[in-house]
Protein backbone atom coordinates (compact mmCIF):
# COMPACT_ATOMS: atom_id res chain seq x y z
CA UNK A 1 0.00 0.00 0.00
CA UNK A 2 3.21 2.31 0.85
CA UNK A 3 4.22 1.68 -2.70
CA UNK A 4 1.05 2.38 -4.41
CA UNK A 5 0.67 5.27 -2.41
CA UNK A 6 3.93 7.10 -3.05
CA UNK A 7 3.53 6.31 -7.27
CA UNK A 8 0.43 7.99 -6.94
CA UNK A 9 1.54 10.92 -5.37
CA UNK A 10 4.55 11.10 -7.90
CA UNK A 11 1.93 10.90 -10.22
CA UNK A 12 -0.24 13.70 -9.29
CA UNK A 13 2.72 15.87 -8.65
CA UNK A 14 4.15 15.21 -12.49
CA UNK A 15 0.48 16.01 -13.39
CA UNK A 16 0.23 19.25 -11.30
CA UNK A 17 3.71 20.25 -12.89
CA UNK A 18 2.22 19.60 -16.72
CA UNK A 19 -1.04 21.68 -15.94
CA UNK A 20 1.20 24.12 -14.27
CA UNK A 21 3.86 24.17 -17.17
CA UNK A 22 0.74 24.75 -19.89
CA UNK A 23 0.02 27.80 -17.48
CA UNK A 24 3.00 29.88 -17.57
CA UNK A 25 3.39 29.23 -20.85
CA UNK A 26 0.31 31.05 -21.89
CA UNK A 27 1.59 33.64 -18.66
CA UNK A 28 4.35 34.10 -20.52
CA UNK A 29 3.25 34.89 -24.33
CA UNK A 30 4.22 31.22 -25.27
CA UNK A 31 7.20 30.82 -24.05
CA UNK A 32 8.46 27.04 -24.23
CA UNK A 33 12.00 28.68 -22.94
CA UNK A 34 10.33 30.12 -19.74
CA UNK A 35 7.11 27.23 -19.05
CA UNK A 36 9.58 23.96 -19.39
CA UNK A 37 12.54 25.26 -16.85
CA UNK A 38 9.57 26.35 -14.48
CA UNK A 39 7.30 22.70 -15.08
CA UNK A 40 10.59 21.03 -13.99
CA UNK A 41 11.34 23.30 -11.15
CA UNK A 42 7.93 22.93 -10.27
CA UNK A 43 8.03 19.39 -10.08
CA UNK A 44 11.36 18.96 -8.32
CA UNK A 45 10.79 21.54 -5.68
CA UNK A 46 7.40 19.57 -4.50
CA UNK A 47 8.73 16.51 -4.61
CA UNK A 48 11.68 17.37 -2.97
CA UNK A 49 10.01 19.48 -0.03
CA UNK A 50 7.25 16.45 0.48
CA UNK A 51 9.79 13.75 1.21
CA UNK A 52 12.03 15.61 2.86
CA UNK A 53 8.71 16.65 5.39
CA UNK A 54 8.17 12.82 5.27
CA UNK A 55 12.20 12.05 5.74
CA UNK A 56 12.27 14.06 8.93
CA UNK A 57 8.75 12.32 10.40
CA UNK A 58 11.06 9.33 11.12
CA UNK A 59 13.63 9.92 13.25
CA UNK A 60 14.86 6.38 12.59
CA UNK A 61 15.16 7.05 9.26
CA UNK A 62 17.26 10.81 9.86
CA UNK A 63 18.71 10.05 12.76
CA UNK A 64 17.37 13.34 14.09
CA UNK A 65 14.92 12.34 17.65
CA UNK A 66 15.70 16.06 19.00
CA UNK A 67 12.53 18.43 18.73
CA UNK A 68 14.04 20.07 15.82
CA UNK A 69 13.50 17.32 13.59
CA UNK A 70 9.92 17.92 14.49
CA UNK A 71 10.43 21.38 13.04
CA UNK A 72 12.16 20.80 10.18
CA UNK A 73 9.24 18.09 9.16
CA UNK A 74 6.78 20.74 9.64
CA UNK A 75 9.14 23.59 8.12
CA UNK A 76 9.54 21.64 4.97
CA UNK A 77 5.81 20.77 4.48
CA UNK A 78 4.74 24.67 5.03
CA UNK A 79 7.21 24.83 2.48
CA UNK A 80 5.42 22.26 -0.01
CA UNK A 81 2.46 24.11 0.67
CA UNK A 82 4.07 27.39 -0.31
CA UNK A 83 5.32 26.00 -3.62
CA UNK A 84 1.37 24.43 -4.20
CA UNK A 85 -0.48 27.47 -3.03
CA UNK A 86 2.25 29.77 -5.52
CA UNK A 87 1.92 27.65 -8.60
CA UNK A 88 -1.69 26.70 -8.17
CA UNK A 89 -2.04 30.70 -9.91
CA UNK A 90 -0.95 28.80 -13.36
CA UNK A 91 -3.15 25.90 -12.83
CA UNK A 92 -5.62 28.11 -12.74
CA UNK A 93 -4.78 29.89 -15.38
CA UNK A 94 -4.46 26.76 -17.44
CA UNK A 95 -8.04 25.83 -17.02
CA UNK A 96 -9.42 28.94 -17.64
CA UNK A 97 -7.84 28.48 -21.19
CA UNK A 98 -8.77 24.76 -21.74
CA UNK A 99 -12.26 25.68 -20.57
CA UNK A 100 -13.99 29.65 -20.51
CA UNK A 101 -11.45 31.08 -22.57
CA UNK A 102 -11.89 28.56 -25.00
CA UNK A 103 -15.45 28.95 -25.43
CA UNK A 104 -14.77 32.97 -25.98
CA UNK A 105 -11.87 33.25 -28.11
CA UNK A 106 -12.28 30.27 -30.34
CA UNK A 107 -15.19 31.53 -32.17
CA UNK A 108 -13.26 34.92 -32.91
CA UNK A 109 -10.36 33.09 -33.80
CA UNK A 110 -12.28 31.51 -36.52
CA UNK A 111 -13.87 34.02 -37.82
CA UNK A 112 -10.52 35.67 -38.47
CA UNK A 113 -9.23 32.27 -40.35
CA UNK A 114 -12.32 32.66 -42.27
CA UNK A 115 -11.78 35.58 -43.76
CA UNK A 116 -7.87 34.63 -43.91
CA UNK A 117 -9.10 31.85 -46.35
CA UNK A 118 -11.55 34.56 -48.26
CA UNK A 119 -8.93 37.01 -48.65
CA UNK A 120 -6.43 34.45 -50.86
CA UNK A 121 -9.46 32.21 -52.02
CA UNK A 122 -9.54 31.88 -56.30
CA UNK A 123 -12.62 29.70 -56.11
CA UNK A 124 -14.93 30.76 -58.53
CA UNK A 125 -18.86 30.38 -59.52
CA UNK A 126 -19.00 33.50 -61.72
CA UNK A 127 -16.08 35.06 -60.14
CA UNK A 128 -13.47 34.68 -57.67
CA UNK A 129 -14.85 34.73 -53.75
CA UNK A 130 -16.11 37.96 -52.67
CA UNK A 131 -13.52 40.07 -50.79
CA UNK A 132 -11.11 38.26 -52.34
CA UNK A 133 -7.65 39.78 -54.24
CA UNK A 134 -8.41 37.70 -56.81
CA UNK A 135 -11.95 39.58 -56.98
CA UNK A 136 -10.60 42.84 -56.81
CA UNK A 137 -7.95 41.90 -59.76
CA UNK A 138 -11.13 40.63 -62.08
CA UNK A 139 -13.07 43.68 -61.42
CA UNK A 140 -9.87 45.63 -62.40
CA UNK A 141 -9.42 43.64 -65.43
CA UNK A 142 -12.91 43.73 -66.13
CA UNK A 143 -13.40 47.79 -65.81
CA UNK A 144 -10.11 47.99 -68.41
CA UNK A 145 -12.10 45.98 -70.73
CA UNK A 146 -15.23 48.20 -70.46
CA UNK A 147 -13.59 51.74 -70.44
CA UNK A 148 -10.42 50.56 -72.90
CA UNK A 149 -8.46 53.89 -71.60
CA UNK A 150 -5.95 53.55 -74.60
CA UNK A 151 -9.08 53.05 -76.85
CA UNK A 152 -7.44 49.39 -78.67
CA UNK A 153 -9.53 49.10 -81.82
CA UNK A 154 -8.00 45.66 -82.15
CA UNK A 155 -9.25 42.94 -79.99
CA UNK A 156 -5.52 41.10 -79.74
CA UNK A 157 -4.12 44.95 -78.69
CA UNK A 158 -6.77 45.11 -75.93
CA UNK A 159 -6.02 41.22 -75.01
CA UNK A 160 -2.38 42.25 -74.87
CA UNK A 161 -3.09 45.17 -72.28
CA UNK A 162 -5.26 42.84 -70.34
CA UNK A 163 -3.01 40.38 -70.00
CA UNK A 164 0.47 42.40 -68.56
CA UNK A 165 -2.41 44.19 -66.16
CA UNK A 166 -2.49 40.96 -65.13
CA UNK A 167 0.81 39.62 -64.80
CA UNK A 168 1.15 43.05 -62.41
CA UNK A 169 -1.48 42.75 -60.47
CA UNK A 170 -0.97 38.99 -60.04
CA UNK A 171 2.06 37.16 -61.34
CA UNK A 172 5.08 40.21 -60.80
CA UNK A 173 2.90 41.87 -57.72
CA UNK A 174 4.25 38.70 -55.29
CA UNK A 175 1.37 37.62 -54.69
CA UNK A 176 1.12 33.78 -55.34
CA UNK A 177 4.63 33.70 -52.50
CA UNK A 178 1.96 35.96 -50.38
CA UNK A 179 -1.27 33.54 -51.17
CA UNK A 180 0.70 30.35 -50.37
CA UNK A 181 1.89 31.48 -46.88
CA UNK A 182 -1.27 32.81 -46.03
CA UNK A 183 -2.86 29.19 -47.11
CA UNK A 184 -0.18 27.44 -45.27
CA UNK A 185 -0.46 29.46 -41.96
CA UNK A 186 -4.34 29.51 -42.04
CA UNK A 187 -4.23 25.58 -42.97
CA UNK A 188 -2.05 24.80 -39.47
CA UNK A 189 -3.83 27.56 -37.40
CA UNK A 190 -7.46 26.22 -38.22
CA UNK A 191 -6.43 23.04 -36.81
CA UNK A 192 -4.96 24.35 -34.07
CA UNK A 193 -8.35 26.32 -33.50
CA UNK A 194 -10.58 23.92 -34.24
CA UNK A 195 -9.16 21.22 -32.24
CA UNK A 196 -8.43 23.87 -29.70
CA UNK A 197 -4.59 22.42 -29.10
CA UNK A 198 -3.30 23.64 -26.16
CA UNK A 199 0.38 23.52 -26.68
CA UNK A 200 -0.03 25.53 -30.30
CA UNK A 201 -3.20 27.40 -29.96
CA UNK A 202 -1.76 30.31 -28.21
CA UNK A 203 0.88 31.28 -30.46
CA UNK A 204 -1.43 30.84 -33.89
CA UNK A 205 -4.13 33.17 -32.38
CA UNK A 206 -1.19 35.35 -31.32
CA UNK A 207 0.54 35.46 -34.45
CA UNK A 208 -2.62 35.53 -36.86
CA UNK A 209 -3.56 38.70 -34.57
CA UNK A 210 -0.30 40.48 -35.31
CA UNK A 211 0.27 39.19 -38.85
CA UNK A 212 -3.45 39.51 -40.24
CA UNK A 213 -3.15 43.01 -40.66
CA UNK A 214 -0.01 42.97 -42.38
CA UNK A 215 -0.81 40.80 -44.93
CA UNK A 216 -3.75 43.07 -45.55
CA UNK A 217 -1.23 45.75 -45.92
CA UNK A 218 0.83 43.62 -48.51
CA UNK A 219 -2.42 42.49 -50.68
CA UNK A 220 -3.10 46.33 -51.23
CA UNK A 221 0.53 47.13 -51.96
CA UNK A 222 0.55 44.42 -54.56
CA UNK A 223 -2.78 45.65 -56.08
CA UNK A 224 -0.63 49.02 -56.47
CA UNK A 225 2.09 46.95 -58.30
CA UNK A 226 -0.10 48.04 -61.53
CA UNK A 227 -0.51 51.54 -60.67
CA UNK A 228 2.08 52.92 -63.68
CA UNK A 229 0.56 55.49 -66.65
CA UNK A 230 -0.96 52.88 -68.96
CA UNK A 231 -3.12 51.64 -66.12
CA UNK A 232 -3.13 54.30 -63.43
CA UNK A 233 -6.51 55.79 -64.84
CA UNK A 234 -8.79 53.11 -63.93
CA UNK A 235 -6.87 52.67 -60.55
CA UNK A 236 -9.05 51.00 -57.70
CA UNK A 237 -7.29 50.17 -54.39
CA UNK A 238 -8.00 46.74 -52.95
CA UNK A 239 -10.28 46.76 -50.01
CA UNK A 240 -10.20 43.35 -47.73
CA UNK A 241 -13.61 42.85 -46.38
CA UNK A 242 -12.22 41.48 -43.15
CA UNK A 243 -12.13 42.82 -39.60
CA UNK A 244 -9.14 44.00 -37.46
CA UNK A 245 -8.66 41.95 -33.65
CA UNK A 246 -5.22 42.55 -32.36
CA UNK A 247 -6.20 41.90 -28.69
CA UNK A 248 -7.03 38.82 -29.85
CA UNK A 249 -4.75 36.58 -28.25
CA UNK A 250 -5.02 38.95 -25.03
CA UNK A 251 -7.40 37.20 -22.81
CA UNK A 252 -5.25 33.53 -23.48
CA UNK A 253 -2.36 35.27 -21.61
CA UNK A 254 -4.15 37.76 -18.98
CA UNK A 255 -7.20 36.08 -17.94
CA UNK A 256 -9.23 37.86 -15.46
CA UNK A 257 -10.40 36.52 -12.20
CA UNK A 258 -13.81 36.34 -13.70
CA UNK A 259 -12.61 33.94 -16.05
CA UNK A 260 -11.39 31.84 -12.93
CA UNK A 261 -14.30 28.91 -12.65
CA UNK A 262 -14.68 26.15 -10.18
CA UNK A 263 -13.38 23.37 -12.29
CA UNK A 264 -10.03 24.86 -11.51
CA UNK A 265 -10.41 24.97 -7.77
CA UNK A 266 -11.97 20.98 -7.53
CA UNK A 267 -9.00 19.90 -9.55
CA UNK A 268 -6.63 21.55 -7.25
CA UNK A 269 -8.57 20.06 -4.49
CA UNK A 270 -8.44 16.96 -6.04
CA UNK A 271 -4.95 16.78 -6.89
CA UNK A 272 -3.94 17.50 -3.54
CA UNK A 273 -5.58 14.98 -1.90
CA UNK A 274 -3.84 12.53 -4.11
CA UNK A 275 -0.61 13.73 -3.85
CA UNK A 276 -0.89 14.21 -0.44
CA UNK A 277 -2.58 10.97 0.36
CA UNK A 278 1.04 9.16 1.78
CA UNK A 279 1.59 12.34 4.01
CA UNK A 280 -2.12 12.01 5.65
CA UNK A 281 -1.61 7.96 5.77
CA UNK A 282 1.91 8.85 7.67
CA UNK A 283 0.45 10.97 9.89
CA UNK A 284 -2.66 8.67 10.59
CA UNK A 285 -0.62 5.83 11.79
CA UNK A 286 1.92 8.21 14.09
CA UNK A 287 -1.46 9.52 16.15
CA UNK A 288 -3.28 6.12 16.00
CA UNK A 289 -3.60 4.43 19.93
CA UNK A 290 -1.28 1.66 20.40
CA UNK A 291 -2.61 -1.58 20.24
CA UNK A 292 -2.61 -4.04 23.36
CA UNK A 293 -1.41 -7.09 23.18
CA UNK A 294 -4.89 -8.49 24.92
CA UNK A 295 -4.85 -10.77 28.14
CA UNK A 296 -4.07 -14.45 28.01
CA UNK A 297 -1.37 -14.20 25.30
CA UNK A 298 0.97 -17.39 26.10
CA UNK A 299 3.61 -15.36 24.79
CA UNK A 300 3.05 -13.34 28.16
CA UNK A 301 4.27 -14.16 31.32
CA UNK A 302 4.31 -12.26 34.50
CA UNK A 303 6.43 -12.83 37.99
CA UNK A 304 4.90 -12.83 41.29
CA UNK A 305 7.10 -10.94 44.36
CA UNK A 306 6.69 -13.14 46.75
CA UNK A 307 6.87 -16.52 44.48
CA UNK A 308 9.16 -18.45 42.26
CA UNK A 309 6.46 -19.50 40.18
CA UNK A 310 5.82 -18.16 36.80
CA UNK A 311 2.03 -17.41 36.51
Amino acid sequence: MKIFLNILSWCGIAVWSLIVLIGVHYAYGCSWAVSIPAGIVCAMLMGFLLYAAKYFSHPKESNDFSAGGVVKKWLFFGLYCAVSLISAWWLLHAVAVATVLKEQVRPAAQVQIAELRTMVSPETGTGATKGSYMEYVETRLSNFRNYNPNNRHDSSELDADLRNLRDLLVTNSGYPNLAREITDFGERADYAIDNWDLLTVGSYVDEMARKKPEWEKKLVECGKKADIDEFESLHVEYAPLATHDTALAEPLFRPSASNITGVGIVLILLLQIVILLNWIADLRDKVSAPRGLGAGNPFITTWNQNSDNRK
